[in-house]
């Protein structure tokens, strides 16, 4: 007997944990404090057509069933041609009353004082020196650095705020003159190991973005951080004209803080395409996994990152050397009776194989290059399985974990049909 389960309406639910403990399939306890009692919810993803309550759980805070901290929702992104009827229906239609800043790549860190303890705090994570993207330091180490850079060079921090380098903590220095009734919102910048399209900036930075009083957000506390260069565009116009002239190694575009704490990020149209083309995806090499057959996003990701340039070349020769594996495992099973053992993402590459060559047992022959054409349509996270493998076998052997080099540069063409360099 099948039981129909009742749809829950999102759009009426009133913001409280009772509701968001019922959207479990799409809103998760992703980090709790047991010794304060606090918990983290955030969004597992989130779409700009999604409900309310779900755009508003990005980091929220409950002790119990109390609201503790509520920062900035999901912010909803847009460029000039793709997006206008929505940005004249939420930024246009109320432009007088919106402030706009410019937009940056970067994380946002909230610091919010809660029993007795401030907590320096993620999306996911109450403790910011617990979490990580793309890189092997903690956004709470970052934010340490940008500080401590900004009281060496910062002189109304310098001056409000006494400060003993190599003696006294630069949080807990900062946090001192901080009102423990407020919470703080800050924007620390990618660095050269997590950016994303942007060039990193030179010193570790963060600006304050904003402060939360009794859940209102301000946008005139002082804290002696600076805020990002504010904009008073005289219309939609002069915004756009502005965003189109942004250099997208600096700044992303616009973001406009509009009545009601909602943001969107206006993005300028080059930023926006190299963007695509990275994705959100931390690991640059897995990237390359998931659009090495797309043809623009493959070259976008050479240029933007010429520092992988070798770590590319090598994926695909590692590519090649499984190909050839596959295609001795397909001989010796098949052509020769042998039985092999291969690892389970191979298998699937010889099953395939074997199904196109029952097709028309004639004229459907394996070779390598059929193999490649196979082997290509994997989803990313086989090849990576197939890839990491190949360097622990090297790697536990005591060789290289570098691939094997082709004796021929041809084999390339066959495994993305365009042309690619290898170094010899």
């Amino acid at each position: 007997m099948n039981v129909s389960v009742p749809q829950i309406d999102e759009s009426s639910m009133e913001f409280n944990r009772a509701n968001i403990d019922s959207l479990s399939k799409f809103i998760r306890l992703v980090d709790v404090d047991a010794s304060t009692g606090l918990d983290l919810y955030c969004y597992i993803h989130c779409e700009p057509h999604d409900s309310e309550i779900r755009k508003q759980c990005r980091g929220v805070v409950f002790n119990k069933d109390k609201l503790i901290m509520k920062g900035f929702p999901y912010t909803i992104e847009y460029t000039q041609s793709e997006n206008l009827p929505d940005i004249n229906d939420n930024i246009v239609n109320s432009f007088d009353k919106c402030s706009f800043y410019d937009s940056y790549e970067g994380s946002l860190i909230r610091m919010f004082y809660f029993a007795d303890k401030w907590y320096l705090s993620t999306n996911r994570k109450l403790d910011a020196f617990r979490s990580k993207w793309a890189s092997k330091e903690s956004f709470g180490s970052f934010f340490k650095k940008a500080l401590e850079y900004e009281f060496e060079n910062n002189e109304r921090l310098k001056s409000n705020v006494d400060f003993t380098p190599g003696k006294d903590d630069a949080i807990e220095r900062f946090q001192s003159v901080l009102d423990t009734n407020k919470q703080y919102m800050f924007l620390l910048l990618n660095n050269n190991e997590n950016r994303i399209v942007c060039s990193a900036p030179e010193n570790p930075t963060i600006f304050h973005v904003g402060t939360f009083v009794d859940f209102e957000l301000k946008m005139n506390e002082d804290v002696y951080i600076p805020y990002p260069k504010k904009h008073n565009f005289k219309d939609i116009d002069e915004l756009f004209d502005y965003v189109n002239s942004i250099d997208y190694k600096y700044l992303q575009g616009i973001i406009a803080f509009t009545p009601g704490n909602y943001q969107y990020k206006i993005f300028n149209q080059e930023y926006h395409d190299l963007y695509k083309a990275r994705g959100n995806e931390p690991s640059i090499k897995f990237r390359y996994l998931q659009v090495r057959m797309n043809k623009k996003y493959n070259e976008i990701l050479h240029y933007l990152y010429p520092e992988y340039k070798k770590s590319f070349t090598d994926y695909e020769n590692y590519i090649y050397d499984i190909a050839r594996d596959i295609t001795k495992s397909y001989v010796e099973r098949f052509i020769k009776k042998n039985y092999v053992t291969v690892p389970v993402e191979e298998f699937q590459v010889i099953r395939e194989c074997h199904t196109w060559h029952l097709l028309d047992r004639l004229e459907n022959k394996i070779n390598i290059n059929k193999v490649i054409d196979i082997l290509n349509t994997q989803p990313p996270t086989n090849i990576n399985r197939m890839i990491r493998k190949r360097i622990m076998e090297k790697n536990t052997n005591g060789g290289t974990s570098e691939p094997n080099k082709p004796k021929t540069r041809e084999h390339v063409s066959l495994l993305r049909n365009k042309s690619f360099t290898v170094e010899k």
